[in-house]
């Protein structure tokens, strides 16, 4: 079954749970510089310590 299908059945059958995954939660403004955040989506070039060969690490093994 596609990803596609079963979330429209997801969106159909649990309208609650849903909305509720939509939710923006907001949260204090802080000063700019105190505090550090990180993208684990994108980790940027790492090296191979075995083969000394370059890569983008995408955080995934």
């Amino acid at each position: 079954m596609p990803i596609s299908v079963f979330r429209r059945w997801g969106y159909a059958m649990l309208p609650d749970e849903a909305a509720r995954s939509q939710v923006t939660v907001l949260r204090e403004e802080v000063e700019p510089g105190s505090e550090a955040q990180i993208d684990y989506g994108f980790l940027g070039q790492w090296i191979n310590v075995r083969t000394q060969a370059g890569g983008t690490g995408s955080g995934r093994s």
